[in-house]
């Protein structure tokens, strides 16, 4: 992609709903949706788990998902995209031009951005706030005009 990119939105933590579910992170530009993959770590939990049973295990998750976030938030502030996607092989991105239809939908406690493109399908879970940034951001891209 051309430097000229510009960064639209970030959404915290969506769920990629295939045959078991995945968490990334999604960035939003005027040129392409960009999902850069969660690293899950449970080492937290686990050293929890070992020194205070379950009660340690909750915290040391906590404190684990905690600084996680202080360091992926540092990263991305200072890293270029195309740099997050080269640092793992399940971070994926979305060009706008192969975007077929694109959907927004919530029922009862689901929330949910259907992508269809060329090649594939894609359903990202989130959180009502999140479809809500969505509602408002999408409209406005000048290159997803008629396919929502």
């Amino acid at each position: 992609m051309q430097s000229s990119e510009c960064r639209i939105a970030f959404i915290n933590k969506v769920q990629l709903k295939q045959f078991s579910d995945v968490d990334y992170d999604m960035y939003v530009t005027d040129r392409r949706l960009v999902l850069i993959h969660i690293n899950v770590a449970h080492g937290g939990a686990l050293a929890g788990l070992a020194l205070g049973g379950i009660f340690g295990a909750a915290i040391g998750s906590e404190l684990e998902k905690s600084k996680q976030t202080s360091n992926n938030k540092n990263e991305r502030e200072i890293i270029t995209l195309g740099e997050l996607l080269a640092k793992d092989k399940k971070s994926f991105e979305i060009p706008y031009e192969d975007i077929e239809k694109i959907r927004l939908r919530s029922f009862l406690t689901d929330y949910n951005l259907f992508v269809t493109a060329k090649k594939n399908k894609a359903k990202f879970a989130m959180t009502s706030k999140q479809l809500e940034q969505l509602s408002t951001i999408l409209p406005s891209i000048p290159a997803l005009k008629g396919k929502l």
